[in-house]
């Protein structure tokens, strides 16, 4: 005893593999995607050469990784570290700052006088 058949002939076969290879695949416009490589290759080379210049925040963002090679990706990866430390860090300190703040030194909303709503003696 087989399995049933799950399709009626090889035909109905075909449209159901293209059907799920068109579901599975997904298009890019060529001409956008050499754009993108290209931005994201300029980007790695201006990361090299203000490494290479002594930059600090890239001398800084290239300490997080132990890359011998910086290729375009990997300076993407590591300038995404960097900006996700550096949102932590900020975080951390606008957390701190709230708890050093003395718990009575909420400001109270100041009361906004419209012109000529004085009373006038």
């Amino acid at each position: 005893m087989g399995r049933p058949k799950l399709h009626v002939d090889e035909a109905a076969k075909h449209r159901a593999y293209r059907a799920r290879l068109a579901a599975e695949t997904v298009r890019v416009d060529q001409r956008r995607w050499e754009a993108l490589e290209a931005r994201v290759s300029r980007l790695g080379n201006a990361f090299g050469q203000a490494w290479t210049a002594g930059c600090e925040v890239a001398q800084e963002i290239r300490a997080l990784g132990p890359h011998k090679v910086l290729d375009p990706l990997t300076a993407l990866d590591l300038l995404t570290a960097w900006f996700e430390a550096q949102a932590s860090l900020a975080t951390a300190r606008h957390t701190q700052a709230e708890d050093a703040s003395p718990a009575g030194a909420a400001r109270r909303p100041r009361s906004r006088r419209k012109e000529g709503s004085a009373a006038q003696e």
